[in-house]
């Protein structure tokens, strides 16, 4: 364990980021559940998470040795993209107040870190149209004024963080005394609790160990206390703008908060991002094309996601054993996947990877006590391993299927009245009798394991490896069922995707069943992108 530290450098700034993404995502769940404020639409949690993983993301792909102002640089404008809700955008304002106090530093030491913990306080202060008490920015100020003591006492970087934590820790508890609906509702503040998991994560990297970790979960608020006429203002508007016109921050905060509440406005350079519950969503986005160019629009309905989450909460069964989240892309394989009964299926697939967010997300969604993750994509396989490693209170089991056949067939043979181990055991069995094929077109010329390519011919790949190339999808689809179907094959199934021709499905379809007799033929219009076919054979 690390006894002193003095200095911080950009490498180190960006693992404790990384740190403290992880320590959000694993309590994701739990955050989600406390949330009552400033409405009970229970997606805190999420939301801080997705916005602080978007600055770990961008953590990773920074050069080694860039500076500590450079990496808080990249984190900041990383979040302020990516910022989701009220208490993501809150979360990215400490987060671009921290980087503005840090800019020119390559290194922070006690008092710049201190420092750098108020002025994205003030930051998060400032950008909150109506600020709260008993909130996260109460969290965040009270961390930020126990770090500048311990700086002031001469305190290096791990006495200013523990501080901070301890500090912030003891704000938290407050929170339900200082915030009358939080004490209604017998919780703590929620972007609080995400703000202290944040600093949980970030310690316990610079500190190797996780004794940051160790402290009591919290009650769960009682729902009944809420209805949805409570939410005055039921939709949750969010803009990302690119700003062109001449109104300041200023101007643009009156204008919105004209039409709502809970407003937050964090401006960086040309960009804009702007948060509001409002009952005149149209209204506000008619504001936001006269500020600039909107780069992405969210709007959702608040009452519809209390009504949701009080139907789960209302549940009063024995808690669900067992569960399956799939992955894939296609909204016909979503549907085949939800037909075989999975509890959440995550969008994802080749060249649109889900992260271990997303799968954690879906499978707590599930409520199932062990859930079983199919990846269908041997690029999925690593995320989904990383969401087990994640997961608190909860047992997944990756099934490492690498297809979305092979997806399939272990859902089918998903059986919830065995044992764990027992399921896991059918489920793979089932996935490995799958062979798997894929039929695409080449996009350019191109040489491919010494075969010559040209753009526009159609590929069949078996397993993920050339086979073969020709000019019709019918030709491919016939070669590719032929390495792939035997004497004990029973089920040969064509998946038709997004770019696939319905006379070309159904010729495909009439030649399989004429070459293979003794076996079943299937069609699945799965939608998939990529690949306007997906062949399997079943033993």
């Amino acid at each position: 364990m690390a006894q002193s530290i003095q200095t911080i450098t950009g490498e180190m700034f960006c693992g404790a980021t990384a740190s403290g993404a992880e320590r959000l995502l694993a309590l994701c769940g739990e955050i989600d559940e406390l949330n009552v404020f400033p409405v009970p639409d229970g997606d805190t949690g999420t939301n801080m998470s997705m916005t602080l993983s978007a600055g770990a993301e961008a953590a990773k792909r920074l050069p080694a040795g860039c500076g500590a102002g450079e990496a808080c640089a990249a984190v900041s404008a990383a979040m302020l993209g990516a910022a989701r809700g009220n208490s993501g955008v809150i979360l990215s304002l400490i987060f671009g107040g921290f980087s503005e106090s840090c800019r020119e530093k390559d290194r922070l030491d006690g008092a710049s870190l201190a420092a750098a913990m108020r002025a994205g306080a003030d930051a998060a202060y400032g950008g909150v149209a109506e600020p709260k008490e008993g909130t996260m920015l109460t969290v965040a100020r009270s961390a930020a004024e126990a770090a500048e003591r311990a700086a002031k006492a001469g305190g290096d970087v791990l006495a200013v963080l523990k501080s901070a934590l301890s500090e912030g820790r003891n704000a938290l508890s407050r929170t339900p005394e200082q915030l009358p609906v939080l004490k209604k509702a017998g919780v703590v503040d929620a972007g609080g609790r995400g703000f202290t998991a944040v600093l949980e994560g970030m310690y316990g990297f610079l500190t190797g160990g996780a004794e940051a970790f160790a402290d009591a979960h919290f009650a769960a608020p009682d729902l009944a206390a809420f209805t949805e006429e409570d939410i005055r203002f039921p939709y949750c508007a969010e803009f990302l703008i690119e700003k062109v016109g001449s109104l300041t921050t200023e101007e643009i905060r009156e204008s919105f908060s004209a039409l709502g509440d809970s407003l937050v406005v964090r401006e960086d350079g040309d960009t804009l991002k702007i948060h509001l519950h409002t009952d005149r969503p149209e209204e506000a986005l008619r504001l936001s094309l006269n500020i600039g160019q909107p780069k992405r629009v969210k709007i959702e309905n608040m009452r519809s996601q209390l009504k949701e989450r009080k139907a789960k909460s209302a549940d009063t069964g024995e808690k669900k054993q067992t569960g399956i989240v799939a992955v894939c892309s296609g909204r016909g394989l979503r549907e085949v996947f939800e037909e075989l009964g999975c509890d959440g299926v995550v969008d994802g697939g080749r060249t649109m990877n889900p992260s271990a967010r997303d799968i954690l997300e879906k499978c707590a969604e599930s409520g199932a006590e062990t859930v079983f993750v199919l990846p269908d994509n041997p690029n999925v396989v690593m995320a989904a391993r990383q969401a087990a490693r994640l997961s608190e209170g909860r047992h997944i089991v990756v099934i490492p299927t690498q297809t979305v056949p092979q997806g399939i067939a272990a859902a089918i043979a998903f059986d919830p009245s065995l044992p764990a181990e027992k399921a896991k055991e059918e489920m793979e069995a089932a996935a490995h009798r799958v062979g798997t094929g894929q039929l695409t077109c080449a996009s350019r010329d191109s040489t491919f394991a010494g075969t010559h390519i040209k753009k526009g011919q159609v590929i069949a790949l078996k397993e993920g490896k050339l086979l073969s190339v020709h000019e019709r999808f019918t030709d491919g689809a016939v070669e590719l069922a032929s390495a792939l179907a035997g004497p004990e094959t029973s089920v040969i199934t064509l998946f038709a995707g997004q770019d696939s021709d319905r006379d070309e499905t159904e010729e495909i379809e009439e030649k399989l069943k004429e070459d293979y007799p003794f076996a079943e033929v299937a069609v699945v219009y799965g939608g998939q992108p990529v690949y306007p076919y997906f062949i399997s054979a079943e033993s």
